[in-house]
């Protein structure tokens, strides 16, 4: 406490530093704080840490913004700082005493009495600092959020102690809000703590000072599992579909393009999939049913595939969907264009047209039939070759205005806002689809997509459209449902791309020293709030095809300190080994940055956060090269072969093309495992091929991994789904209705 003159001193007995200046709120002048105003200090402070204003009816002085930069050395030891502004007896004659604390430890930050409030006559308060502190995380798209508590009298203000508007940020990145996701208090027996984030890295507290992620505070905070409330949405009751409506559908950003078929993103996807149809869908037990196609058969080679088509398909400008169809867009968009199916489709030498409605597809060497299919399902869009069998198919004009045979056709793109699709009347089945509309309205923030959902201002959200931690409370809401069965198949692993082309990185045991520098389980826990599990290879562990006996990938910074050493790069006088730029993808993967950038400090190696909106990243990593480590999701997408072995070939070393082999790693050894994995027609020479190829990437680490993630689709309880597969978000939504 601060007693007369003498030094401030913190719950913990140590000392504030002289020279540190109170800064009092705007409302409470100094010259109002004497004996016989109705406030006065317990002695005169040196300095004042705390919360915002609060309402006259507290009759309590409180501060509102604290010093730009505190003088307090890096190297010290944690202080904590408590002032008491204590209000004189009043009306029931309780004297109200009101600590506000400020935590600093070298790896930590904590903002004391964050959010607290008076209820009643009773003080609400952080006694001391030993409890888990406020961690920082950076996620740049951070929104300012209140607390929220069962009693609204609880609750003023909470963005207690921290900007809301325009401060100064290293490296020059503006930053606008803190959002304060961390709120403890002792008030009823009730906890409110979550996280507190805020935009561009590095974060600074309300003290100035960088708040830097810990894995010992957030492992503190308490262990978090898989949450309850999220799986697969409980089995819709058997009605009528009533048709009409406008199915209004958050997404993160303004695709690169809608002509899915020569696209492999997520979000192309989701939007094409209305507009191009596939051959064939896959279904909730991992079989096939047919789409475009009537009948399909193989033969027992796995070197031919023959595939029969629905009549009365007819593409959005009315002319008739042919065999020519399938055949060019497997043969021109898919081998030519399409980053899977370049390599997924290799093999496919000829397309055989014995009539308009059959189409065979003769392969070089033999392909599973899983894979092979699953491919056809999720990454060959049909397209008209009439409308872009001439010219160049990357420049045709019709490729954001597309034109399809799916239950939707293309209105318009307001680009930054939504992309707008309307009722195909013409549809193959005559009474789908039974919406009249689907908007794609772009929300690129992730806290005001979630606030979307709360205003009912959307309807659906895929992949994962809001952090963890609103998911976790629009699951709370009664008109939300989450889902985590609709995207089973898409699910992966994240993980980081390594530049081997930088001459540090191409030494594994620089790679090695990485890898065990991260906490994995830090990062399941902090990030994804225990919905995501450790990665120790590109396969998920929830696989069938996942190699049990992989050696976990370990946690060590003393070991990853000792490789650097080893690999001739000791730690110069300001400390660091060598610079690498860190490029996040977007929303968690941001954060997943912050930390890596943290984590890699510990072995010495300074790192640098690129920011880049979804567009300028993929073509840093995959047209240009020009990224150091890049943090990425590598989706399962049904079979590894269709989207993981990808960024292990050689032979998908693609310039311009996502989800490639972006990382210039060539190894005949990895090379001759893939393709014994994709001929293999037995399965257990399969698995041996994979088990083969899951060692060697361990082993070489191009990629490290990271956590396996849980993707969630999050719906108002009025849409309907119709037929729920395990990729819905890839689904044509032709069976979808909303209930009146």
């Amino acid at each position: 406490m601060c007693r007369g003159r003498g030094r401030c001193r913190g719950v913990d007995g140590q000392a504030v530093p002289r020279g540190v200046r109170p800064i009092l709120n705007w409302r409470i002048s100094p010259a109002r704080i004497r004996p016989g105003s109705g406030y006065e200090t317990t002695g005169k402070p040196d300095a004042v840490f705390g919360s915002p204003p609060l309402s006259a009816s507290h009759g309590l002085a409180a501060v509102d913004r604290l010093p730009a930069r505190a003088p307090h050395p890096r190297t010290s030891s944690y202080r904590s700082f408590s002032v008491v502004l204590r209000r004189q007896p009043w009306r029931a004659g309780r004297a109200l005493g009101r600590p506000f604390v400020a935590c600093q430890r070298r790896a930590q930050l904590a903002v004391g009495g964050a959010g607290g409030v008076f209820l009643g006559d009773r003080p609400s308060s952080i006694e001391n600092c030993n409890t888990p502190p406020v961690v920082g995380l950076c996620a740049r798209t951070a929104s300012c959020h209140q607390c929220s508590s069962t009693n609204p009298a609880l609750m003023r203000r909470a963005e207690s102690g921290v900007p809301r508007k325009e401060a100064r940020i290293p490296r020059g990145g503006s930053f606008r809000f803190f959002r304060l996701r961390s709120c403890r208090h002792s008030f009823d027996g009730e906890d409110n703590r979550r996280l507190f984030s805020c935009n561009r890295a590095p974060c600074e507290g309300a003290d100035g000072r960088e708040a830097v992620i810990t894995r010992r505070t957030v492992l503190a905070i308490g262990g978090l599992s898989m949450l309850p409330w999220v799986g697969k949405l409980a089995a819709q009751d058997a009605k009528k579909p009533a048709p009409g409506g406008v199915l209004r559908v958050a997404v993160y950003d303004d695709p690169r393009s809608i002509f899915s078929p020569i696209e492999t993103g997520d979000l192309e996807l989701t939007i094409g999939s209305k507009i191009f149809e596939s051959l064939l869908r896959l279904k909730a037990d991992n079989t096939f049913e047919g789409v475009l196609a009537e009948s399909w058969k193989y033969s027992p080679d796995g070197k031919e595939y023959e595939f029969k088509l629905r009549d009365n398909t007819r593409f959005h400008d009315g002319q008739p969907l042919t065999s020519e169809d399938i055949a060019f867009s497997i043969m021109e968009l898919g081998k030519k264009h399409n980053a899977f199916g370049s390599t997924l489709f290799a093999n496919v030498i000829a397309a055989d047209l014995p009539d308009a409605k059959t189409v065979v597809f003769k392969l070089s060497k033999p392909m599973p039939p899983f894979p092979f299919l699953g491919t056809l399902a999720a990454f060959a869009p049909i397209a008209p070759k009439h409308i872009y069998g001439t010219g160049d198919i990357l420049k045709n004009p019709k490729n954001n205005t597309p034109i399809g045979t799916g239950p939707f056709r293309f209105k318009e793109w307001n680009r930054g806002s939504s992309i707008v699709l309307d009722r195909n009347p013409d549809y193959r089945e005559k009474s789908e689809p039974y919406l009249d509309q689907v908007v794609f309205r772009i929300i690129t923030d992730p806290g005001a997509r979630a606030a979307a959902f709360e205003a009912d201002e959307v309807d659906a959200g895929v992949n994962s459209p809001v952090s963890k931690a609103d998911l976790k409370r629009l699951a709370e809401l009664p008109f939300i449902a989450i889902d985590a069965s609709g995207n089973k198949a898409t699910e992966g692993v994240n993980a980081i791309e390594v530049n081997l082309r930088r001459k540090e990185l191409s030494d594994v045991r620089v790679r090695r020293a990485i890898s065990m520098s991260i906490d994995r389980n830090f990062i399941c826990k902090a990030v994804y709030e225990g919905m995501a599990a450790p990665a120790h290879g590109p396969i998920r562990s929830d696989s069938f095809l996942f190699d049990a006996e992989l050696p976990q990938l370990a946690f060590n910074v003393e070991e990853a300190n000792k490789l650097l050493d080893d690999a001739g790069y000791p730690k110069g006088a300001d400390g660091w080994r060598f610079n690498l730029n860190i490029d996040p993808n977007g929303d968690d993967l941001n954060v997943i940055g912050d930390y890596i950038k943290q984590a890699l400090a510990g072995i010495g190696i300074n790192g640098t956060i690129i920011v880049s909106d979804y567009a300028t990243h993929n073509a840093r990593i995959y047209t240009d090269y020009d990224f150091d480590l890049s943090v990425q999701v590598i989706s399962t997408l049904v079979d590894p072969q269709i989207s993981v072995f990808d960024y292990y070939w050689s032979k998908a070393i693609s310039k311009g093309r996502w989800q490639t082999n972006a990382t210039d790693y060539r190894n005949e050894e990895m090379d001759k495992a893939i393709e014994d994995a994709e001929s293999a027609i037995e399965a257990d020479q399969r698995l041996a091929a994979l088990k083969q190829f899951q060692k060697i990437a361990a082993r070489d680490l191009p990629l490290i991994p990271l956590v396996e993630y849980e993707s969630h689709n999050v719906f108002n309880k009025r849409v309907q789904l119709g037929s729920l597969g395990p990729v819905w978000p890839l689904q044509t939504w032709a069976d979808a209705w909303l209930e009146k």
